[in-house]
């Protein structure tokens, strides 16, 4: 199983939805789920500030920097699933686009939280995702949230397939704690086996 995540980090208004989609990202390569990652950035060049929160994030990623988004786009045939961490800044319009043109392609969508207010810039970002927001979750094979109660009414409406991924040593019934061989799981890897499990379910 291929995954590839598409991951905000838009300036500083997405550095906590990037620390836990680098954290689960890092978490599924251990466990065996091959995985790459590309951030949605603006300008030519990636902050050192972020280069260096995503080695620290996941460490065992190898982060190759900007790709343009054509390009991106043009190479998500290879994937068994796209993941797309939400809130975002830009690339919902293709990501739809491209949705709609392979229907049968699993679309898998975690919403984090509200888009904070604390400027007039972050008002463009709350409008985006105003638009983009209820679309992409229509169009997922499941929406992923680390706590349903995060998550308004007026977007859990729009997806009936929601699953709720928490803390918790167990999952729909399976104990996490430990890998079908009987070795302990970290915290890290037994939420990464909770995302593996749903990606398995879609796929199949």
């Amino acid at each position: 199983m291929k995954v590839i995540h598409i991951i905000p980090s838009a300036f500083s208004y997405f550095d906590d939805i990037r620390s836990n989609a680098f954290y689960v990202v890092d978490n599924l390569s251990k466990i065996g789920v091959e995985t790459e990652a590309i951030t949605i950035e603006f300008g030519m060049t990636v902050p050192t500030a972020v280069r260096e929160a995503i080695g620290e994030e996941a460490p065992s990623q190898k982060y190759q920097g900007l790709a343009p988004m054509s390009q991106v786009m043009a190479s998500l045939d290879q994937f068994d699933i796209i993941h797309v961490h939400c809130p975002l800044f830009g690339a919902a319009g293709k990501i739809l686009s491209w949705k709609r043109q392979h229907p049968n392609r699993c679309l898998v969508v975690t919403y984090y939280r509200r888009v904070m207010i604390p400027d007039f810039f972050s008002l463009l970002i709350v409008a985006y995702n105003f638009y983009y927001l209820p679309r992409l979750l229509a169009a997922a094979e499941v929406v992923i949230t680390p706590a349903l109660r995060s998550m308004p009414w007026s977007l859990q409406r729009r997806n009936q397939r929601i699953i709720e991924i928490d803390e918790s040593p167990s999952f729909n019934g399976v104990d996490v704690t430990v890998n079908p061989d009987g070795e302990v799981l970290s915290p890290g890897e037994q939420l990464a086996m909770k995302y593996a499990m749903v990606y398995t379910t879609i796929v199949n």
